[in-house]
């Protein structure tokens, strides 16, 4: 027996049969986050009909992905209407901690055929997202500018919490200017101006890397201290200023305070 997270034992065969199925679970929430479901059923709850008519969909197949929903916890159902559960509310554009755009990128056909390709790239050696779509992440990334926003939000959804830590971890009191280099929307350098009111902010990344931070630097307050600076940290960087140099997380460079 294999104990599940709820604390539930289930049979190895069960679990495995799970597991083989689990690529269809982000597809159906990926659909729900393309239709704005959740968006629609953040209000009073509704049947599966009004919830169709409201999207665009067919009324049917709506029902259908709305139970499957139910089954996984994302929506409830009563008296045949649904309504948002805790992970439906997660889905909404306005949740402080949306994940829409989490689950619209990771399902995202590029991605979706990139692992489909896993079994070449580990016979090869070779990328898996160029096996399956001829070019890299980030060359699709620069000439499809709603991909790049969409990858930007969940890049900077997933550092918001590491980017709050940083900030009560390091002293930035004497800090004069903090240069973020390939800091995409500017997550972790909004979170070090805020704890450095004194201090201004250059941020660098690739011009698709910037979509979408203007408006989230305006959002947290501190768009009029930040320098937005685009370019290739493979060929320069912003001329460095004295100060400490922090590794950055995987999906970026790094991070110096002077």
């Amino acid at each position: 027996m294999i104990n599940e997270p709820g604390g539930a034992a289930v049979e190895p065969v069960d679990r495995l049969d799970w597991l083989t199925r689990a690529y269809r679970v982000g597809q159906v929430i990926r659909t729900a986050a393309l239709f704005g479901v959740c968006e629609v059923l953040a209000g009073e709850p509704m049947a599966a009909q009004q919830v169709a008519e409201r999207v665009g969909a067919a009324a049917d197949p709506m029902r259908r992905l709305l139970r499957t929903l139910v089954a996984l916890d994302v929506l409830s159902e009563s008296d045949g209407l649904f309504r948002n559960a805790a992970l439906g509310e997660l889905l909404r554009r306005d949740h402080p901690e949306a994940m829409r755009e989490v689950a619209i990128s990771r399902m995202r056909e590029s991605w979706w055929r990139a692992w489909g390709a896993l079994p070449d790239a580990v016979r090869t050696g070779e990328s898996a997202y160029v096996l399956a779509n001829g070019r890299s992440l980030w060359d699709d990334l620069r000439d499809d500018p709603d991909a790049a926003a969409s990858f930007n939000a969940m890049i900077g959804s997933g550092t918001e919490e590491y980017a709050a830590s940083l900030a009560r971890c390091i002293d930035l009191s004497g800090a004069r200017h903090v240069v973020d280099v390939g800091g995409g929307q500017g997550t972790m350098l909004a979170a070090l101006l805020t704890s450095a009111p004194g201090a201004r902010g250059t941020l660098f990344d690739r011009p698709a890397g910037l979509i979408g931070a203007e408006s989230y630097l305006a959002s947290t307050g501190v768009a009029n201290r930040v320098e937005v600076v685009a370019g290739d940290f493979f060929d320069s960087v912003p001329a460095r200023r004295r100060g400490r140099l922090h590794p950055r997380p995987a999906h970026a460079c790094a991070l110096w305070c002077a």
